[in-house]
């Protein structure tokens, strides 16, 4: 059914280590392993169940079934896949804003990859018509950032994809 299933009070805190009943006092943790369920419900502890699966929603209220309290993941199951999308392309946007590599590491990986000669063509080709900032990017910069626009043009203009040029980013991190 579920997982993570401590035996919590009606208030779901955590059971207290010894319960009175009848005038007696039991040791919660010797009912919890002779799983009386019974007496345990007497002095308030129920197991709670969360049930499996994504909450990327957060969970429902906590509902007392059959002696267990209960909770589910909130949401429809649409509503769920749609938050863990947003939430896998947020990740993915953080880790391609953080992407980077040296200006070194970065050529050796246009070299691995055979994309040398069309690199030097092109920044041949495009110099004269770069602004100053972008001349001083591609002569100097010392670290390439894949968010940066320069690198996004180059990478337009020798028809690399996003995964390849996440690629060649994870492939010059490397070197």
């Amino acid at each position: 059914m579920g997982y993570l299933m401590p035996y919590l009070t009606f208030q779901h805190t955590p059971a207290p280590s010894h319960i009175t009943l009848n005038g007696k006092r039991w040791p919660v943790q010797i009912l919890i392993a002779r799983n009386d369920r019974d007496l345990l419900a007497q002095g308030g502890i129920y197991p709670h169940v969360t049930a499996e699966g994504a909450a990327p929603l957060g969970y429902t209220d906590w509902a007392l079934i059959d002696d267990e309290y209960r909770r589910e993941p909130a949401g429809t199951p649409e509503e769920r896949q749609a938050a863990i999308e947003v939430a896998a392309a947020a990740a993915h946007e953080a880790y391609l804003d953080s992407l980077e590599c040296t200006r070194l590491q970065g050529k050796l990986a246009l070299i691995d990859a055979g994309l040398w000669d069309q690199y030097e063509a092109l920044i041949a080709s495009l110099l004269p018509s770069m602004t100053p900032a972008q001349r001083v990017f591609v002569e100097d910069a010392q670290v390439w950032k894949y968010r940066d626009p320069v690198l996004q043009m180059f990478a337009a203009a020798i028809e690399l994809t996003e995964a390849q040029t996440i690629a060649l980013f994870e492939t010059a991190k490397s070197l």
